[in-house]
């Protein structure tokens, strides 16, 4: 829609309440107007320019269709179900594939920063062991659907260890990890939620292949070019 500007002249002088009850009054400015609504209003515009008995500001006067909450809820479930059905065809599709996914991609973002910068002193511990347990469950749950990870979660937890600030040392390292694996242990992310990711990973290393190949045509045709020009000069 175009902007339209407002403009009016006058010696008179109103408050600014006066002024947005006069405009309220007309009911051509609402308060909360609805997407719908100014879709529809576009839509009258370009009829009456075919017809003039169409009125465009009848859909800003109307009110909005409002939808039942039992279409709101029915129209969530359906994309909450579209979505774990395009998520678990992806697995599907994965596990077809046999790549190996980085163990990383799917924890949270919070565990990533861990395993990248480690932590102060003062709170290693209980970093620790809170990354302990979400690197043992997402591996648990990444294990029972049959998707192929690495790295070791342990290895990963030695790396942050490392990256403390001072690093812990292998004494405390070993009691945390312990202490860690005494219960089962549960992802930080839910399963759809990993799939995301997963599926993301996937489209990057079939990306990579496919530029790794042309990149192999292209050189061994830059050879065969080179061979051949090289044999005319001889």
């Amino acid at each position: 829609a175009r902007a339209v500007i407002l403009e009016n002249y006058s010696t008179s002088q109103y408050s600014f309440r006066k002024l947005s009850a006069a405009l309220d009054s007309t009911g051509l400015f609402p308060y909360g107007l609805s997407d719908q609504q100014w879709r529809k209003w576009v839509q009258l515009v370009h009829l009456a320019k075919m017809n003039d008995s169409v009125d465009p500001h009848s859909a800003l006067t109307q009110p909005p269709a409002l939808r039942s909450r039992s279409t709101v809820l029915k129209h969530r479930r359906l994309g909450t179900s579209l979505a774990t059905r395009d998520n678990h065809l992806s697995l599907k599709q994965h596990r077809a594939s046999g790549i190996s996914i980085p163990l990383t991609i799917c924890l949270t973002k919070s565990d990533r920063a861990l395993l990248k910068y480690g932590e102060l002193k003062g709170n290693r511990n209980n970093a620790g062991y809170k990354l302990a347990r979400n690197l043992l469950g997402t591996a648990d749950l990444l294990t029972r659907h049959r998707i192929i990870y690495h790295s070791d979660p342990h290895q990963l937890f030695k790396q942050y260890c490392d990256r403390c600030t001072p690093p812990l040392d292998d004494a405390e390292a070993k009691t945390i990890w312990q202490s860690a694996s005494k219960t089962p242990a549960f992802a930080s992310r839910s399963l759809d939620s990993i799939l995301v990711s997963v599926s993301q990973c996937d489209r990057g290393n079939i990306k990579g292949s496919v530029l790794r190949q042309e990149k192999l045509v292209f050189g061994k045709a830059h050879a065969s070019n080179g061979s051949s020009l090289l044999e005319e000069v001889l």
